[in-house]
């Protein structure tokens, strides 16, 4: 059975494994000092093996450079996690995978994502805790899944 896992960096970030069985989302494990990455390779190794899907790093429009700075920090932290615990993975840029999967265009990417992410998983848990909205980074990381699916990657 093939795993697909999407990562979605970013303190709003998540991972979200897609199999056969379903799909899981965790939040990837902040603090005060940024993203942990003991606790990430820890979560990484109970989430399994998999073809993972980084969405690749890049600067924002409108980003501050400290901002920038922590990003930059905690996708370095991803990557070395992953190197670390010998996981492969592919990293793709954020216009390529919305186009596969969210595909056309629209006012509000964000809410057309969502709505993707809804229909073709409908089991997913999108607002974990008490939240109200659906987790930005969690529908990244589903889509993220979902593209390594359908390319194989």
């Amino acid at each position: 059975m093939t795993a697909w896992i999407g990562i979605d960096p970013g303190r709003e970030g998540a991972i979200v494994r897609l199999d056969d069985s379903g799909a899981t989302a965790w939040l990837l494990p902040y603090d005060d000092a940024g993203l942990q990455g003991r606790e990430l390779a820890r979560m990484m190794r109970e989430i399994g093996e998999g073809v993972v899907v980084l969405e690749r790093a890049q600067s924002m429009p409108r980003q501050g450079i400290a901002s920038a700075f922590r990003y930059g920090r905690d996708y370095g932290v991803i990557v070395g996690v992953l190197d670390a615990i010998w996981q492969p993975y592919t990293t793709v840029a954020p216009g390529v995978w919305h186009r596969r999967i969210v595909g056309g265009t629209s006012d509000d990417p964000k809410a057309r994502a969502r709505a993707v992410i809804e229909a073709r998983l409908p089991l997913l848990e999108l607002r974990p805790g008490r939240r109200r909205k659906a987790h930005e980074g969690i529908v990244d990381a589903a889509c993220l899944a979902l593209y390594g699916r359908e390319v194989g990657r």
